[in-house]
């Protein structure tokens, strides 16, 4: 939520993204039963003890009050995250 739960306020979502090699991956960001968002290009690489990792930060102007769930996809394939909330009272 905002700062004292005053709109309009600002937050930021993450993404994560592990793969089996460095390189780029472009994800989605999917709203449950709503709107998809990107493609979003991601850089994975080799990280501590041979992790490939990447990441996506992106920051978010809440204008109202939101409940809602999120997933990443990676498009033209079966790949996709759990649904994690985003959650903000104004």
């Amino acid at each position: 939520s905002p700062k004292n739960n005053v709109c309009p306020g600002f937050g930021k979502w993450t993404a994560w993204v592990q793969t089996n090699k460095p390189g780029k991956v472009d994800i989605l960001l999917v709203r449950k039963g709503g709107d998809v968002y990107g493609p979003y290009p991601v850089t994975t690489i080799k990280g501590a003890n041979g992790v490939i990792l990447g990441s996506y930060t992106q920051a978010l102007n809440i204008v109202n009050s939101v409940d809602a769930e999120y997933r990443v996809v990676v498009p033209g394939s079966p790949l996709a995250s759990n649904w994690a909330p985003l959650v903000a009272d104004c």
